[in-house]
């Protein structure tokens, strides 16, 4: 069954609130169902920003981008390999002055609209393209606000947003 992207962003792109006191699980050490070659142990090339990939890439094209995982309260779809990033040059509310936003990775304290361009979603696929019933929460680490670089095939990249299927997906430590 594919995943409509409509049904996915809906799931994850819920609305951010500064009245949440949510907090994602505790990062788990197992990555059960996610390839081994997934996460390498080198340091990848430079990846280029959200922003630049999404006005550039086409459906098809290899890219590599340079991200933060976040972007929306709701980070990632549950029970599948299925997660948001954004642009690393925005600000999550833990780094604004002041700002006590118990989901710092909602980027709620940034405009709607800066936040919507700098966002893409980042799927692990299978052979038969579609998500893995696995979750990426604590695999090497990935967890909300941790800077990723992640190579890939842009699945999809229209007015329904960035879609990445990663093939390598880099946490900085």
């Amino acid at each position: 069954m594919r995943f409509p992207l409509p049904l996915l962003l809906a799931c994850c792109l819920g609305a951010c609130s500064k009245e949440s006191t949510d907090s994602p699980a505790a990062p788990s050490t197992a990555s059960s169902g996610l390839p081994a070659t997934l996460f390498p142990e080198t340091t990848p090339p430079e990846g280029q920003d959200v922003e630049t990939v999404k006005k550039t890439a086409k459906a098809g094209d290899q890219v590599v981008l340079a991200a933060q995982v976040g972007g929306r309260k709701q980070w990632q779809v549950p029970g599948k390999a299925i997660f948001l990033v954004i642009d690393p040059v925005l600000e999550s509310c833990d780094e604004m002055e002041g700002d006590d936003c118990p989901t710092p990775w909602d980027f709620c304290c940034v405009p709607k609209d800066q936040v919507t361009a700098k966002l893409a979603t980042v799927r692990v696929v299978g052979a038969d393209g579609e998500p893995l019933s696995a979750s990426v929460e604590g695999a090497h680490g990935v967890a909300p606000l941790k800077h990723v670089v992640v190579q890939g095939t842009v699945q999809r990249n229209d007015e329904s947003g960035l879609v990445l299927d990663a093939t390598s997906i880099w946490v900085k430590s």
